[in-house]
């Protein structure tokens, strides 16, 4: 595409494209429409270029607003690069339109080619048809959620109301040592993920200023819960969030699969969405203050709030990508699936994705939340406020968390990566 791009942008208004220029241009064209060819509506696709060529055949002249080539140029080669590592990802053909959307991906196409005139305007989605996929998202977030967050918050009430306080009373000082290990599991795991990532050549800029942001989060928030003298309070909410919530949520997460057709997360996205997460703790937590007893039904109402909250985190985050995305700019609607895990795809590299990319960031995160919390709780701060203070904290946390997970492509080994991530 480079070299194609330096044919066409050589052309200028009212010169004729002579035969060798064109030889080079439509040679130059092929490689990337045999790429195209290897998917799904692959007969559309063979008269789109096949159009497209013919149109640079029998023109003889090429304006210059028929040549949109820089920026077009570089989003078609990300359709591409993109929409093969998915298929690679997951070891399953994938339709066109469930990744950029048919419309898209015409544009991008012919614009990057210069041909403006042949650009076909295909209709977007419909109201209703948006509607019903929005529900059925809205479903399957649901159900996964209701399953891996409703099922970890219920055994961290659980044990955190009943459990605890009795392992408090039988060996205090193994409690406070299990507290203090909950502390540095995730600044451990992160610095583990950081020699991975640069062993396997995977690291990106992203994943290492997001790694060191939660181990630094960590750091902070331990030692100012330290200083403060919260850390014996703090010992059973650090315990059951870190080595209880974290770690049963993941692990049915693994298992449990939700996966959408937005192609990546974007740093505008990520902002805006952690931002309505601040809201959306804020507004579980003081709903949560509402139940605390530790009876059966407590819990049971703490778990569905929960959970509530982390499905709309989940839509929000999506939707937000999706807007922000050049690429679902071309009224593709956001799907999601939920199933199993492939058994093909349950391997030491997803398992340690699993482990290194979510638990880790997900562990500090909701660690550091806890620390601080009950760092400002030992300083006098109480009821809204302190909640705000969790809130904000996993504000903050946010972006980090989800880029520790934005690794490139190994350099020398293709290796399968998981995709279920939230």
């Amino acid at each position: 595409m480079l070299l194609l791009r330096n044919h066409v942008q050589t052309v200028h208004s009212g010169l004729s494209l002579n035969s060798d220029a064109f030889c080079a241009l439509e040679n130059d064209f092929k490689p990337f429409r045999e790429r195209l060819l290897t998917w799904p509506l692959a007969g559309h696709l063979k008269m789109v270029t096949n159009k497209a060529l013919n149109f640079c055949r029998e023109s003889s002249v090429v304006s210059e607003t028929e040549v949109l080539i820089s920026a077009p140029a570089s989003s078609a080669n990300r359709i591409v690069d993109r929409a093969i590592q998915i298929e690679q990802e997951h070891h399953e053909i994938l339709n066109i339109p469930e990744i950029v959307g048919r419309r898209a991906l015409e544009k991008t196409l012919f614009s990057s080619a210069g041909f403006k005139e042949i650009v076909m305007d295909m209709p977007g989605p419909s109201l209703s048809e948006a509607s019903v996929q929005m529900l059925e998202n809205i479903f399957l977030i649901l159900a996964r959620n209701f399953v891996s967050v409703g099922g970890a918050t219920a055994a961290r009430e659980f044990l955190r109301e009943l459990v605890i306080p009795f392992c408090e009373e039988k060996s205090p000082s193994m409690v406070l040592a299990a507290a203090g290990g909950t502390l540095a599991l995730p600044v451990a795991l992160q610095l583990l993920g950081l020699a991975r990532d640069f062993h396997a050549g995977t690291q990106t800029k992203e994943t290492l200023y997001a790694r060191v942001a939660n181990i630094v989060l960590g750091i902070l928030t331990a030692a100012g819960l330290m200083v403060s003298g919260g850390f014996v309070a703090a010992a059973a909410s650090l315990i059951c969030a870190v080595l209880v919530y974290v770690p049963l949520r993941e692990l049915s997460q693994y298992f449990l699969c939700l996966r959408n057709n937005n192609a990546g997360s974007g740093i505008r996205a990520s902002c805006c969405a952690a931002s309505a997460y601040v809201l959306n703790q804020s507004g579980v937590g003081m709903a949560m203050d509402r139940f605390v007893s530790g009876s059966a039904m407590d819990i049971f109402i703490r778990s569905g709030l929960n959970v509530m909250g982390e499905s709309a985190d989940e839509i929000i985050n999506a939707k937000f990508n999706a807007n922000f995305n050049a690429l679902s700019q071309g009224n593709a609607v956001l799907k999601y699936e939920l199933g199993i895990r492939k058994q093909a795809e349950m391997t030491k590299q997803t398992m340690g994705d699993q482990v290194l990319n979510l638990f880790a960031p997900r562990a500090g995160l909701f660690g550091a939340a806890c620390a601080g919390t009950y760092a400002a709780s030992a300083a006098g701060i109480v009821g809204f406020p302190l909640i705000l203070v969790f809130s904000a904290l996993l504000g903050v946390g946010y972006v980090p968390f989800v880029y520790t997970s934005a690794q490139q492509a190994p350099v020398a080994n293709e290796l399968v990566k998981s995709d279920c991530l939230s």
